[in-house]
């Protein structure tokens, strides 16, 4: 067993981030394929969401969002955030939990 010195693993917690949702890759018919996170602190999180999810996250995009969830680099060192549960940030009034 590795010493947790040398050990890359890290235990997987819920974050939540306060953020824009702004397309990153498209398909050939001008689609957004690849969502990410860019919060408020100009970090970038690739968004991983269920389908069901990733359609209501879809009506987002360009707008302001508070998404909650688990965090891991992928092989690209890039951050990644496996997406529970998001809603839009109010200007005024409150918004639901989806």
């Amino acid at each position: 067993m590795p010493s947790p010195k040398t050990s890359r693993a890290e235990p997987s917690h819920v974050i939540t981030l306060n953020g824009i949702i702004v397309p990153a890759k498209w398909d050939d018919g001008g689609n957004p394929v690849v969502l990410v996170l860019s919060t408020d602190q100009e970090e970038e999180y690739v968004l991983n969401i269920s389908a069901k999810k990733e359609e209501k996250l879809r009506k987002l995009l360009q707008q302001s969002v508070r998404i909650s969830g688990t965090v891991d680099s992928g092989n690209d060192r890039q951050k990644r955030l496996t997406v529970t549960r998001f809603k839009k940030r109010p200007t005024n009034g409150h918004a639901g939990d989806v």
